[in-house]
């Protein structure tokens, strides 16, 4: 007699909390680590016992006179500059912006420089000149 095989479609986890079809991806509680879905994702809307010792581990902490801090992540820098494809860019462990610059992650002078001397940027900064010099002669005849 053949087994029977499990089809081949994954299987739909169920909620940990309201034990209905997760139709979504799964959201994972970080401190209880079950799967839920989206109405009970937040530790307080499925009474997360996780979350609750992991206050009574502050308590203790707090209560013993150890400082509790947080500290955020530290962002990943993503690099854009001109050089960066060749590895001549700033990548991770940057110390931040260089001197003088104020940017958000973009060195725009490196990436408009070589823009400005090519001949094709030279020609449409003219058409654009004239095109402009068009527009105030009909508008003021």
């Amino acid at each position: 007699m053949a087994k029977k095989e499990k089809s081949s479609s994954p299987e739909k986890s169920l909620c940990a909390f309201c034990k209905k079809k997760l139709l979504t991806l799964p959201f994972q509680c970080k401190f209880c680590s079950l799967e839920f879905c989206d109405a009970h994702r937040l530790p307080e809307d499925h009474s997360c016992l996780g979350l609750a010792a992991r206050k009574e581990q502050l308590r203790a902490r707090l209560q013993r006179g150890e400082k509790v801090t947080y500290e955020p992540r530290a962002r990943k820098e993503i690099d854009i500059t001109a050089g960066s494809a060749h590895g001549t860019g700033r990548g991770e462990g940057s110390a931040g912006p260089r001197a003088g610059e104020e940017h958000y992650g973009l060195d725009l002078k490196a990436m408009t420089d070589p823009l400005l001397k090519s001949p094709l940027a030279i020609i449409g900064m003219i058409v654009a000149a004239v095109a402009i010099v068009a527009i105030l002669f009909l508008i003021f005849r």
